[in-house]
């Protein structure tokens, strides 16, 4: 319960992304799946998981976590 409204990201290939995020929607309502490469990305739309995009690098912000994106983007989030 800890997460409820907080932003959530969640980095991984897409197995573990799906499963993540079965688990945490019972708590949180804001969740983003990261894939954790190109081929994890191929693999994510292959199985219908929807994900943001590719993780280029993540660091701490504070009290949360700023994830940049292969693309550019970058995004902080709460966890």
């Amino acid at each position: 319960y800890e997460v409820r409204g907080k932003r959530i990201a969640i980095v991984g290939n897409s197995a573990r992304l799906a499963a993540e995020r079965s688990f945490l929607a019972t708590y949180a309502d804001d969740i983003t799946l990261i894939a954790d490469n190109a081929s994890g990305a191929e693999d994510a739309n292959a199985a219908n998981v929807e994900v943001a995009g590719v993780l280029e690098s993540m660091h701490r912000d504070g009290d949360g976590v700023s994830v940049r994106f292969h693309d550019g983007r970058e995004v902080r989030f709460d966890t």
